[in-house]
């Protein structure tokens, strides 16, 4: 046991090591991610549910990056939703610790929703000394699409698709009766053969 904790506590010394450990940052957001750049920032946002819903709680996921991988740390933003042009909410002010942020947000209309993150006066120099200059800052817009409550907890494309379904099975089963009626005339009228 001594000898493992010798070997590896030499493997792990800088003097042993030719090269520098490469720097490690955090993980991009995954699965339904958008994803913007502008100059050298990249921003990225998520929702949970991946589809949300009127009245129920979203998360918003926003990652900030450079374009060189690095995450930008203690980052001041501002979280605004916009409906039709008309901004409805808005957050404060908020230091985004190291390039993550989780933000949530109750709906409470159906439809297209205009996500903007405004990076406020920042320029993505360096990931640990950001530096504030006049004006609004950066902003990303992210469009987001908010459904509707619907029958029984169904989106609106599966109540369509049920409600397809239930009426080409019903005309299917009137077509079907139909055909049964008109062939049950055709044999009852014709003549029976005698020998």
């Amino acid at each position: 046991m001594l000898f493992l904790f010798l070997i590896t506590s030499i493997l792990t010394t800088s003097w042993f090591l030719p090269l520098p450990l490469p720097a490690s940052y955090s993980d991009s957001l995954v699965g339904g991610v958008q994803s913007q750049r502008i100059g050298n920032l990249d921003v990225e946002l998520k929702t949970d549910p991946a589809k949300p819903v009127v009245g129920e709680r979203t998360s918003l996921f926003v990652r900030i990056g450079s374009s060189d991988g690095q995450d930008v740390i203690d980052t001041p933003i501002a979280i605004k939703l916009n409906k039709q042009g008309e901004e409805i909410h808005r957050s404060k002010i908020i230091f985004v610790p190291n390039g993550h942020y989780t933000y949530s947000y109750n709906f409470t209309d159906p439809g297209i929703y205009g996500i903007d993150i405004q990076i406020q006066n920042f320029e993505a120099t360096t990931a640990t000394e950001p530096s504030f200059s006049q004006g609004m800052g950066v902003v990303f817009t992210f469009p987001v699409n908010v459904q509707s409550n619907s029958f029984f907890g169904l989106s609106d494309l599966e109540v369509t698709i049920i409600i397809t379904a239930l009426v080409a099975g019903a005309s299917g089963s009137v077509l079907f009766s139909l055909k049964r009626k008109r062939d049950r005339r055709k044999t009852s009228y014709q003549p029976s053969e005698k020998n």
